[in-house]
């Protein structure tokens, strides 16, 4: 998936701040991680499903460059 496409899905994701949308990435259709925006903000939380772990990104290239390096592992 292109750095492009990522980041339009989370410019998206974060258009619609009001509304509980979740994107799952899988890889070989093994979940990896789960993005959501914050409720009313455009925050997004990336919540990795091997380690349990929730990082959130104030900047949507940034978060859309860590999304591109998982699922391109």
């Amino acid at each position: 998936m292109s750095f492009d496409h990522i980041k339009e899905m989370l410019e998206t994701l974060c258009y619609y701040k009001d509304v509980d949308i979740i994107h799952t990435f899988n890889k070989d259709e093994e979940p990896l991680l789960k993005v959501s925006c914050v409720k009313n903000t455009k925050t997004l939380q990336l919540a990795f499903i091997q380690n349990q772990t929730i990082e959130y990104y104030e900047d949507v290239e940034e978060a859309a460059f860590i999304i591109g390096e998982i699922i391109d592992q």
